[in-house]
């Protein structure tokens, strides 16, 4: 092999060995916010079946401080995209799964889900549409979804007559 051809397949190699590095700091760092995120309520919930988590009665909780909860895990489900968002539609639909008052707040995410930014909306519409073909393009969504959203546009067509 000679050293400029054995140089190129370490170089390729050193990027990919790169690219999964990267890849799995990405990974880690997004599962470590998911837990910040999702291990408090998990706790919480063991702390109203027994008061010291593993030993002691069940405490009573209020149905106020059970909304602020709700209101709380909703707000942490659109804090972590469209999956949970996802998670939260499919559970507001599941009353014998989470207690009502979870239930009752996580459907405003079957039809309140808030609208992203739209610096961020600029390169998935240039990848999937063509962005600058637009002749008029309002900035201001429609409406959101937990998947997509709607924004107007305006395309104007010219044609030929020959």
């Amino acid at each position: 092999m000679v050293i400029s051809e054995h140089l190129q397949h370490v170089s390729i190699r050193g990027r990919r060995e790169n690219s999964v590095l990267t890849l799995m700091v990405r990974f880690s760092l997004r599962l470590f916010r998911i837990l910040g995120k999702l291990v408090p309520f998990g706790i919480l919930f063991l702390r109203d079946r027994r008061r010291f988590l593993l030993f002691g009665r069940s405490r009573s909780i209020s149905r106020e401080t059970h909304a602020q909860r709700s209101r709380r895990l909703r707000d942490a489900m659109l804090d972590l995209g469209p999956t949970f968002v996802k998670i939260g539609q499919v559970l507001s639909t599941r009353p014998d799964v989470v207690p009502p008052v979870y239930a009752e707040e996580v459907v405003t995410l079957q039809d309140a889900v808030p609208t992203g930014p739209y610096r961020e909306m600029i390169p998935a519409l240039a990848d999937d549409v063509g962005y600058h073909s637009y002749d008029d393009f309002d900035p201001e969504p429609i409406a959101g979804g937990s998947l997509a959203q709607v924004s107007i546009e305006r395309r104007i067509w010219v044609t030929k007559s020959l």
